[in-house]
């Protein structure tokens, strides 16, 4: 989010310079697009859509987004868990034994895959393969130079300094 003449840039810079707090919110159908009006990048996978948007205060939600939760899932991990992923694709390992929430591992994902674009050097090429991840539950695998980790802020849920998830580029050696 470097590029100044991106809309969504002077909002993020806020965000950054503050503590940084993520919150997930799920829609569907007629509610999901009446987001499309408001700032925002968008990701898809097959049928799948992800919309990240500008960064606000807590306290000053957009009247669409307020009534949007997470809840009501029950995610199971793939039965290759200890397969890497496909070539260019980020996998994304949820700390095992740190109870979150959907919502709450939702954030944590996105916080990973947004700190692996911004500091991971593989980053142009999975921009170019169309930002392709994978979550499963995990230990990390790859060494601390080839992965970001996320350490939570402990607003919420787990304590302060419990890294909820890691991210890199795994590949079949």
């Amino acid at each position: 989010m470097a590029d100044p003449d991106d809309p969504l840039h002077h909002a993020v810079r806020a965000w950054r310079d503050r503590r940084i707090r993520k919150i997930c919110r799920r829609a569907r159908g007629a509610r999901f697009e009446r987001t499309a009006d408001l700032p925002h990048v968008e990701a898809r996978s097959g049928l799948a859509v992800v919309r990240a948007f500008a960064p606000h205060p807590r306290d000053d939600v957009p009247d669409l987004l307020r009534p949007l939760q997470v809840g009501g899932l029950d995610l199971t991990d793939p039965d290759d868990l200890d397969q890497p992923g496909p070539e260019g694709v980020l996998t994304i390992r949820l700390t095992p034994g740190v109870g979150m929430t959907t919502g709450k591992a939702a954030a944590q994902v996105g916080h990973a895959a947004q700190l692996a674009y911004e500091n991971l050097p593989a980053a142009p090429a999975w921009a170019a393969t169309g930002f392709g991840i994978r979550v499963i539950t995990g230990a990390p695998v790859l060494p601390v130079a080839e992965r970001v980790d996320v350490a939570d802020g402990g607003f919420t849920e787990v304590a302060p300094g419990t890294v909820t998830a890691s991210a890199g580029f795994e590949t079949v050696s």
